[in-house]
């Protein structure tokens, strides 16, 4: 073979094309793999049989639509591989189905390399092949050599569209298996998934940018049929027009031409394009043939939308390979994200959508949207979704919308309707209420019926729009709301249509003059995060007009100091930031948290909130307050009161891992532990804080990123101990049973280091609504003995409690009617779980249904801070005990009880039994995870013992958690094979004790 020509820069360039699969010839392959070369020269050599050449099929697909050949053609395909160790030629080689054939092109397929054949009946030419393969298999395709030996030998099989088989040599023949994740032209490892990805982008030489994207459109743009889509709009940054003909727009990397651009489509230069997504632009037909609706405008239309909680826009060439992708995140509703002149992102509720991304942009785009409002009908004058300070009812502050009457006459209100939603004008319709002329009217939104006042059913809270119609469905007026500031209300300036800001709402009064814009957040050159290099930290702000800031976690005010040059920090700091710019709301406050020289081994969080809503013995919430008791838990205390304080909270991770930083509400959060001077937090994500949801993976092992609430947990009973319990004990039994996943951190408070805590998730109907995939709102949730209702109702529950208390579960019948109610398996793997880790408090029971789902009741492990204690515990009897486990016996054991004396569920719980001591429960892998979690807190440990000055020592703590873990399952056993009371009610043969505890420890 020659050697191989040099990297000149032109076949630089045609590996590049070969790489993102832009070949004259129209070759997808691994380039980097294969060598263009003459014949092999040994033609004469043995031609090589079935089995014996190194040259096999490697992967198939059969119903290809998502991975595009070079001119973007989804065609299915063969893949073949060079499974031996020398260079191959290809020469003669032939893909064989039927009577017709495909031979290969001439050329040298390095080992371990790959090469794509595209069976589009294309012809036997540039790696096209003239047959095609059926999805629902059952065909023949031979891999012959020049002597038209068989080399391999293909079976298809039935296939699910995008899926392939991929075909491993073994043994002398070949294994097969079916992925969901096809590599054409590379290695089928998860490696090679990621390097077929990486291969399909290329630089983007065409000038066409991703300008501005909308995922959560509710009133800033509307299409010529009266919707309110998502859209991408594109811009040409060049000085020619640019044809799009076939380029791909998408939202799924494994489909890049998810939608082509139409034929004769172009971009003119420096012109911008705007393109509509919606899924309701889909239409299929008798036939089952989906197509996208026409437009009668010429629009752009696109027949799938985007998520608010998180998408990718791609933007591909003909050939299907990426030019272009912007990350949207989680978006607002008619929150923008706006393509700046630096390449990156920013998100604003200016929206310019078909104009450029000024604020002179924005006024055009939202002039060719105004909605023109008539002077002779009911109008809205006034509205304020996120209200905390104004027209209160009965001490309660709603939401609201102002209503005039701007006629001369008076109005009967009769059949008008308000909504927040523009594809349901209807939500509220007036009553028979009349407006005299120049009159106001206030409608509170809310779904609580507060007395004497009209109200919606809905609130607002933070919704993109409130829209006014008359009683035919004719809209009279809206206005958008979003972007609103807590306590700022938007209204018609006084004598003007314009929609203006007011800092001091007037509900129910004329308007005054407003405030025409709200001024940007100011922005820092420094990110959030940990920084440990010695020295100081210096720290740029910029924005419009005056900024202010604070560094105690106060927001900013007209008092605070004024913003003049770099700030430098010399310790841990929190910056609060705001714009005042003249003729404009005050932005909202901007923070930036950074841990400096602190060097910690874990991810930290910075909690950030005014001092005196936490701290004040007037209203703080981590405050004792003037009404405590004396003794301890000191009821009456501020912290046993349910006060909520807005704050900002930002993780800042240690690795390479972005965090988070968002606005929500922070309140103390446990029972007793709120006594105790380290005490843990509740935050919630509400619209009236910004965000309705945080959208973030906040934990590696949840298949979910949307959290509507958090708990920062100190650790309750264990937090001056071994700072892991109740962890330790949840991420053993993860998998098993519902728990609440765990995450360890540090935390700071208004830049105030407090020490060792945990992210958990939140134990509500979002959190099963989240595990089960089903509605919050068919949730019941119940604690302890089903009393307390937490969500949804005890009903269904306390029926159930009758029936077992009132009837022989000894009986089939009456068994499987409760079986059939409850989950078992989960019931008796909580039981097994409370038992195993001796848990003393198991008064802190949560168990719950959905009536979306099986309707069945599952139990939750929670709250296991008083388990792990001595190793030898009378746990059995305290799971047993008749007359009630937990303080005082409070907590009925009759269903463990009654169900026990059924044979059936006995064997059952005594099966499970054996799997979770040899499974989940061993003793090495409660070591290892002890072991686990040590290591996290090895370095955290001392200093936070110091903060706290914790009188016991952490590592002592810890082996004795180890001691426990050693001699744990001898506990056990013991109990179950001595104690008369326990074998009064499950009495397990010497056969059972053996196999259920293998590893004992006197």
């Amino acid at each position: 073979m020659p050697e191989r020509e040099k990297d000149t820069p032109a076949l630089k360039r045609y590996r590049r094309q070969l790489l993102c699969g832009i070949l004259a010839a129209l070759l997808l392959t691994v380039p980097a793999a294969i060598a263009l070369t003459p014949d092999w020269a040994g033609t004469g050599e043995r031609p090589l049989t079935y089995g014996e050449s190194p040259l096999y099929i490697s992967e198939y697909m059969s119903a290809n639509s998502h991975f595009p050949d070079n001119e973007g053609d989804t065609a299915d395909w063969i893949e073949v591989c060079n499974g031996g160790s020398e260079p191959l030629s290809l020469r003669g080689f032939a893909l064989v189905m039927g009577r017709r054939s495909f031979m290969f092109p001439r050329i040298t397929l390095e080992p371990g390399a790959f090469a794509v054949v595209w069976l589009d009946g294309g012809g036997n030419s540039a790696w096209h092949a003239p047959f095609l393969l059926k999805a629902a298999g059952g065909e023949t395709v031979y891999l012959k050599n020049r002597s038209g030996d068989v080399v391999d030998e293909l079976s298809t099989r039935a296939l699910e569209r995008n899926t392939s088989v991929i075909r491993t040599p073994a043994d002398g023949g070949m294994t097969e298996t079916v992925s969901t994740s096809p590599t054409p032209g590379f290695a089928n490892t998860d490696e090679g998934a990621a390097a077929y990805l990486a291969s399909r982008y290329v630089e983007n030489d065409t000038g066409v940018v991703i300008n501005e994207i909308m995922t959560a459109n509710a009133s800033a743009f509307s299409d010529e049929f009266g919707g309110y889509p998502d859209y991408v709009e594109l811009r040409n940054t060049t000085g020619h027009a640019v044809d799009l003909s076939g380029f791909g727009l998408s939202d799924r990397e494994d489909d890049p031409l998810k939608w082509r651009f139409p034929s004769g489509t172009s971009i003119p230069a420096k012109g911008i394009l705007l393109v509509c997504l919606s899924s309701g632009y889909a239409v299929t037909d008798e036939s089952g043939k989906t197509t996208c609706v026409e437009s009668q405008t010429g629009a752009l239309l696109a027949p799938f939308g985007l998520s608010k909680l998180g998408e990718t826009v791609y933007l591909a060439n003909r050939a299907g390979c990426f030019l272009e992708k912007a990350d949207c995140g989680s978006r607002k509703t008619d929150e923008a994200l706006l393509r700046q002149e630096d390449g990156s992102f920013i998100a604003s509720f200016a929206a310019s959508p078909g104009y450029e991304n000024t604020d002179e942009g924005a006024g055009k785009a939202q002039q060719a949207q105004e909605f023109t409002v008539s002077d002779d009908d009911l109008q809205i004058s006034e509205a304020s979704s996120r209200n905390t300070a104004c027209a209160p009812v009965e001490g309660i502050y709603y939401d609201w919308i102002e209503l005039y009457n701007p006629t001369e006459r008076a109005l009967s209100l009769s059949g008008y309707t308000l909504t927040d939603d523009l594809s349901v004008p209807a939500k509220y319709t007036l009553p028979d209420v009349t407006l005299a002329a120049g009159e106001h009217l206030l409608v509170y939104a809310t779904d609580d019926t507060p007395k004497e006042v009209l109200s919606t059913g809905f609130p607002l809270n933070g919704s993109c729009v409130a829209a006014l119609y008359a009683p035919g469905g004719k809209m009279l007026d809206r206005v958008r709301l979003t972007e609103l500031p807590q306590n700022v209300s938007k209204g018609r300036s006084k004598g003007s249509s314009a929609w203006v800001y007011y800092t001091d709402p007037t509900p129910g009064k004329p308007n005054g003059e407003g405030l025409s814009r709200i001024a940007s957040a100011p922005t820092a050159d420094r990110a959030p995060g940990q920084y440990n290099e010695s020295g100081t930290l210096t720290v740029t702000l910029s924005g419009e007009g005056t900024i202010r800031y604070t560094t105690d976690g106060s927001v900013p005010t007209a008092s605070s100091p004024r913003y003049t040059g770099p700030l430098t920090l010399n310790k841990t700091a929190v910056i609060r930031a705001v714009c005042q710019a003249d003729g404009a709301v005050t932005s909202p406050a901007a923070t930036f948290s950074y841990i400096l020289n602190e060097h910690h081994t874990v991810d930290v969080v910075s909690l950030v909130s005014d001092p005196d809503g936490l701290f004040s013995e007037e209203s703080g919430i981590y405050a004792t307050g003037a009404h405590a008791s004396s003794s301890f838990p000191y009821l009456g205390a501020n912290f046993w009161k349910d006060w909520e304080r807005a704050c900002t909270v930002q993780l800042l991770p240690i690795g390479e891992e972005t965090g988070f930083s968002a606005d929500c509400g922070v309140s103390i959060f446990g029972a007793y532990s709120r006594a105790y001077e380290k005490k843990s937090f509740k935050l919630r994500f509400r619209d009236i804080y910004g965000a309705g949801k945080l959208n973030y993976p906040v934990f590696q092992n949840r298949d979910f990123s949307t959290y509507e609430s958090l708990v920062l947990r100190a650790g309750g009973q264990d937090t001056f101990r071994c700072l892991m319990k109740d962890d330790l004990t949840t991420t053993l039994a993860d998998g098993i049973l519902d728990v609440m996943a765990s995450r360890p951190i540090i935390l700071y408070i208004n830049g105030a280091y407090y020490g060792t805590y945990y992210i958990r998730e939140k134990i509500s109907a979002d959190f099963v609504a989240s595990h089960y995939g089903v509605s919050p709102e068919s949730v019941d949730l119940l604690q302890a003995n089903g009393y307390t209702v937490n969500a949804g109702s005890n009903t269904e529950w306390l029926s159930l409690m009758d029936f077992v208390k009132s009837h022989d579960l000894t009986k089939e019948e009456n068994y499987r009617y409760v079986t059939d109610r409850i989950d078992e398996q989960n019931y008796i793997d909580y039981l097994i779980a409370e038992l195993y880790c001796g848990n003393t408090d198991q008064g802190n029971i949560r168990f719950f249904r959905s009536s979306e789902g099986d309707g069945k009741w599952r139990w939750i492990l929670y709250d296991t801070d008083m388990g792990f204690q001595g190793g030898r515990l009378n746990s059995v009897w305290e799971l047993l005990n008749p007359s009630g486990t937990g303080a005082s016996d409070a907590i009925s054991t009759t269903l463990v009880n009654k169900l026990l004396k059924n044979r059936t569920f006995r064997d059952k719980f005594v099966a499970r039994l054996e799997y979770q001591m040899d499974n989940i429960w061993n003793t090495d892998r409660v070591i290892g995870m002890i072991d686990r979690f040590a290591d996290v807190w090895k370095d955290e440990a001392k200093r936070n013992s110091v903060r706290w000055d914790h009188s016991t020592d952490w590592a002592t703590n810890v082996e004795g958690l180890r001691y426990f873990a050693r001699h744990r399952m001898g506990a056990l056993r013991d109990e179950f094979e001595t104690s008369a009371r326990v074998r009064a009610i499950i009495a397990l043969t010497d056969a059972e004790l053996d196999r259920c505890f293998k590893e004992t420890v006197d």
